[in-house]
């Protein structure tokens, strides 16, 4: 047959690769909250620029904060001053924070090393901001730690109306 132990490993292989390929993680947050990225990157890299950028269309991601050239830690917010890059080039992570999300704040970015014009990435999420929590109706009881009055007065009732009805 065609799928020999050997065939068998390297179908497995590229069918593994293949289906990483558009797997893009999702992070869901409500409006107000806040987003943190750690984005890993390799010691060789620790001089270069770092970007986050908001994936715009085919080809083209926009640059919302970037960090410094120098070797160090260093921050750098955007003019809204809702987004802040963070490079750890000991360690070798870049923390990317997005604060105060907005429901338009929906959408693809990406933490990048970034060698003007080119951005290469390191890390790609999809960001979903919901409005917020929809409020639940009024319940009769809606907190646990009442759950045996409720109870007890619910029971009474009906055993009341029960009674009522028999008279």
């Amino acid at each position: 047959p065609w799928l020999k132990p050997g065939r068998l490993r390297k179908f497995l292989m590229v069918f593994a690769h293949i289906g990483t390929q558009g797997y893009v993680p999702v992070e869901s947050r409500e409006e107000g909250e806040t987003l943190s990225v750690q984005c890993p990157y390799n010691q060789p890299y620790r001089k270069m620029l770092k970007a986050w950028c908001r994936y715009v269309d085919e080809g083209y991601c926009s640059i919302l904060v970037s960090t410094y050239s120098s070797y160090g830690h260093y921050r750098y917010r955007d003019q809204a001053k809702r987004t802040t890059i963070h490079d750890n080039a000991q360690n070798g992570t870049v923390t990317i924070t997005m604060d105060k999300l907005q429901a338009d704040d929906s959408g693809v970015y990406r933490c990048t090393l970034y060698a003007s014009p080119r951005l290469y990435r390191l890390l790609e999420v999809q960001l979903a901001v919901s409005k917020g929590k929809q409020v639940a109706p009024v319940n009769t009881c809606p907190l646990a730690f009442h759950l045996y009055l409720c109870l007890l007065f619910e029971s009474t009732w009906f055993l009341f109306l029960y009674l009522y009805h028999l008279c």
